[in-house]
């Protein structure tokens, strides 16, 4: 037994690693509703596989979709939500191909208000909201905070007639920090002056990026003719396509900031972060989870590449048969988190059973 736990090396900074990803979360809002904003959904549902895709469990995670845009009766593909233009990945069934029930959203509709987004941050939830709709936190919990929506100067739109603004924002951040709800805070904003919305945030542990500064908007990245209207915003693109390119456990905030260029964006990125630490000191994958196998970036989940959408050259063509054939190729020996099989596993209990056994007998004899 010893030679067995030996031989796999199982070090205290490999568990201690297991029990941060244990408590990594996130909250993830769309806070627009009407058909006009599809992108907003697309938006939130694109990071909300990112994560899934990366391991992150859905009973860490809050989604909150404002409007429940696979539903709308204007959508030619109904109870479906797509950002590329061959329509490849359903985001918002994104592992319904293995029975799985798809995007478990928590709060949809008119549930999603600034009152209830605010409530799931500080926790002052009333004893009636279930377990799977709280933000299971503590303080020395990663949270990722993703908001995307219409905003302005210090505010951002809630179902297009409520706001929340800056103050309200900081105000809530503080508070969880009094009440130990966070360890650290990635909050990312993706709307129009989104920087501004963080002005007020004061709180030790918290950095923000964003999509664009004061005066500037954000931009939407391209449309879907079949939909109708523009399917997702640059800046979330660049976010998910940086994450399926070069994303890895040793990744940091930095790589991901080099990615936001201006002339893709249309706009400046924002960093802010109230510690002053510098943005390579920020590892992603405290926030974005990374899988123990570290295979992340070619499984069978992946959000499809939209890169050069109105180009169907053979090159691309022949990537997409080769990422497809790696689909089919035999799946490795499950383990678990310390590197054990199941089976060895299970040898294991079995063996430690007998021994149990066999030391009381002989006590008592």
């Amino acid at each position: 037994l010893f030679g067995l736990y030996s031989s796999r090396n199982i070090s205290l900074f490999s568990l201690e690693r297991i029990m941060a990803d244990q408590n990594t979360h996130a909250v993830i809002v769309s806070t627009s509703k009407y058909w006009f904003n599809y992108r907003h959904a697309a938006n939130t549902l694109s990071i909300y596989q990112t994560l899934r895709r990366l391991g992150l469990g859905d009973s860490q995670i809050v989604l909150m979709l404002a409007d429940e845009v696979p539903c709308n009766a204007r959508n030619s593909f109904s109870g479906q939500i797509f950002t590329d233009d061959r329509h490849r990945k359903d985001l918002y069934d994104p592992y319904g191909d293995i029975g799985s029930s798809g995007a478990e959203v928590d709060y949809a509709g008119d549930d999603v208000t600034v009152q209830n987004f605010l409530r799931v941050l500080t926790g002052r939830d009333p004893p009636s909201v279930p377990r799977s709709r709280r933000l299971n936190s503590n303080r020395a919990s990663k949270l990722l905070i993703y908001l995307t929506g219409h905003g302005g100067d210090e505010f951002l739109k809630f179902q297009d007639d409520e706001e929340m603004t800056s103050d309200d924002l900081a105000h809530a951040i503080s508070e969880m920090h009094t009440r130990g709800r966070y360890g650290e805070i990635l909050l990312m904003i993706d709307t129009c002056q989104a920087h501004t919305l963080a002005n007020q945030i004061e709180s030790p542990g918290v950095t923000v990026i964003s999509s664009a500064l004061k005066d500037e908007n954000s931009y939407a990245h391209h449309g879907d003719s079949d939909v109708g209207v523009a399917v997702i915003d640059r800046f979330t693109y660049t976010t998910t396509q940086f994450f399926i390119r070069n994303y890895s456990k040793y990744s940091n905030l930095e790589d991901l900031m080099r990615a936001y260029s201006p002339n893709l964006l249309h706009s400046n990125a924002g960093f802010k972060d109230t510690n002053g630490r510098n943005q390579k000191d920020i590892r992603l994958s405290d926030f974005f989870f990374h899988k123990p196998s570290g295979e992340t970036t070619k499984d069978k989940y992946q959000i499809p590449n939209l890169s050069d959408l109105s180009l169907h050259s053979k090159t691309q063509n022949s990537v997409l048969q080769t990422q497809q054939s790696n689909i089919n190729k035999p799946a490795k020996k499950k383990e678990n988190y310390a590197g054990f099989s199941v089976t060895e596993t299970f040898s294991f209990m079995i063996i430690l059973t007998f021994l149990c056994l066999h030391f009381s007998i002989r006590k008592k004899i």
